[in-house]
């Protein structure tokens, strides 16, 4: 059986701030993929005109 050394961190597992950042980049990487559905379902063309935004 081989021991870990001593100079060697321990193994981590994944906490819950790494989960929520994983969901959260996939999240955007997602809003990404399908902004010119997502931008034409909502409508932010026009939001944007008549915010003088565009």
């Amino acid at each position: 059986m081989t021991s870990i050394p001593q100079h060697e961190p321990e193994p981590t597992r994944p906490t819950w701030r790494m989960l929520f950042v994983a969901l959260a980049f996939g999240a955007v990487i997602a809003i990404g993929h399908h902004w010119h559905d997502i931008s034409a379902y909502a409508h932010i063309p026009e939001i944007k005109q008549s915010l003088g935004l565009g």
